[in-house]
């Protein structure tokens, strides 16, 4: 009767565990309500069909099952999560993004397997989100010099940062997570560096994939035209570019309330301070610290920073 309970309880969660998929991907509730909804589900199996001990205590109370958010563990991820947006935030990335840039117009190929290798290396130290943000305009930038689709590097940038994470403990937060996991029901502590050789193995062969058999699967051509117009344009997306020290737009100003430099992107609202400017913009000359709002489309900002490596600066995508 007791091995009964225990698998009634296992299929439950099972259920449990299908539905929050299923809700996630049908995207209809907000991530937050569909995962509140989760915990709350599990709290309320557990607690009227308990798993008890030898001595009939229960083993999942609320305790447990919510211990979780205490998690060392967790904690760190969220640190990382905090580290890689501060090094966005400062432009901490931007000098060698622009100097990658540069050296794509020259090399593309060579810069774009050098960006691969960056972005694993990298995402062994740092969260893979913010990495991945900052080099998917310039993977955007060499593709388009080179005249092929974007498509071609865009996913398998994204795998390579998850490779890279394999390879340390804090290159990826379930490697986080199962080493909190086994330490407590061990004792032992997984090092940093204990796993590495073996990710590094994984991390190689990946990484021939996504260089040599990826490109054959992906789409290579999107449009009789230039092929990543298609993929690259579309609906505009709203572009926040902060004016900071070393940006080529500090002291353009403004002509006959349009601003040469930014052609083809269209100027939604520039904030100095506590003031902000709408259009029609009459004698505004941008500033250190203006923070200005563009809609535009990927193709033409791709366009911008392949001839200007300058705006990397302080720029930052908005969906």
């Amino acid at each position: 009767m007791e091995l009964l309970q225990s698998s009634v309880q296992m299929w439950a969660t099972f259920a449990v565990i299908l539905g929050a998929i299923i809700f996630y991907a049908m995207d209809r509730f907000a991530m937050e309500v569909t995962s509140l909804g989760t915990i709350s589900i599990l709290l309320l199996l557990f607690h009227f069909m308990p798993v008890t001990g030898v001595s009939g205590t229960s083993l999942l109370d609320l305790k447990t099952l919510l211990s979780g958010f205490a998690d060392p563990a967790l904690i760190t991820i969220l640190a990382l999560l905090v580290i890689g947006q501060g090094m966005v935030q400062t432009g901490a990335l931007e000098t060698p993004a622009q100097h990658i840039v540069r050296q794509g117009m020259l090399y593309p190929r060579r810069v774009i397997l050098a960006c691969f290798i960056a972005v694993m290396v990298i995402s062994a130290l740092l969260n893979n989100t913010p990495v991945v943000v900052i080099f998917i305009p310039i993977m955007i930038t060499l593709m388009d010099k080179m005249n092929k689709s974007a498509g071609l590097v865009l996913m398998p940038l994204s795998f390579v940062a998850i490779l890279g994470g394999m390879t340390t403990l804090i290159g990826s937060s379930t490697n986080l997570l199962v080493a909190g996991s086994y330490k407590s029901h061990t004792g032992f502590d997984i090092g940093f560096f204990d796993f590495t050789i073996p990710g590094l193995f994984l991390a190689s062969l990946g990484l021939l994939y996504v260089v040599f058999i990826a490109p054959l699967i992906l789409p290579k051509k999107l449009s009789t035209t230039n092929d990543n117009t298609k993929f690259i344009t579309g609906k505009q997306f709203i572009v926040q570019l902060d004016l900071i020290d070393g940006n080529s737009l500090l002291g353009k100003k403004s002509i006959a309330g349009m601003f040469p430099d930014l052609s083809r992107m269209t100027v939604r609202l520039v904030q100095r301070g506590l003031k902000t400017y709408l259009p029609p913009f009459d004698d505004i000359t941008f500033q250190e610290g203006d923070s200005i709002i563009l809609a535009t489309t990927r193709a033409i900002l791709s366009e911008k920073i392949s001839k200007n490596p300058s705006l990397l600066k302080g720029i930052l995508t908005l969906p």
